[in-house]
């Protein structure tokens, strides 16, 4: 075994797992919803996606939602900037979401409740809903797209899987 944990985020046991699949079935008729009606561009659900990405340390989902935010109008300057966790190139209007978003991540879907009351106060019930389910999307791409370098990294002794 390493000497050191695992860097990025992983499901902690089957349990978490099994909640996650659970809310995908659950969550199943609101998403295929909000791909007919989405609620926010393309360029803004990428930038959740790599909000919350640069917390759980996908190499995997930043390769894909980077050629995907780039096509959906995300500058590069944009995604420099996310991928240090300054927000400040992003839309003004985007602000609150990207803040709560990695907020989210980092607090393992478990932020201050005054940020989810601000989340729905700026972008109202249905929108921020469909915020909540990008992001919850893309902690379940993460944390299984991390899994083989978990693996990779225990069986190595930490050298590799980084």
């Amino acid at each position: 075994m390493p000497a050191d944990p695992f860097p990025k985020r992983t499901y902690s046991g089957p349990g978490d797992l099994l909640s996650d699949v659970a809310w995908t079935t659950y969550i199943l008729p609101y998403y295929l919803k909000a791909q007919k009606e989405p609620l926010i561009t393309k360029a803004f659900k990428e930038r959740i996606m790599m909000a919350i990405t640069q917390v759980n340390g996908c190499k995997r989902c930043t390769q894909i939602h980077t050629k995907l935010a780039l096509e959906a109008g995300v500058t590069k300057n944009q995604l420099k900037a996310m991928a240090l966790g300054d927000l400040d190139e992003c839309p003004e209007e985007e602000y609150v979401a990207l803040l709560y978003a990695r907020r989210w991540a980092e607090t393992d879907m478990k932020p201050e409740k005054k940020l989810r009351r601000r989340l729905y106060k700026e972008y109202g019930k249905e929108k921020a809903y469909q915020i909540e389910m990008y992001m919850r999307q893309i902690r379940i791409g993460n944390y299984t797209g991390n899994w083989p370098d978990w693996l990779l990294y225990n069986i190595s002794g930490g050298k590799l899987g980084v």
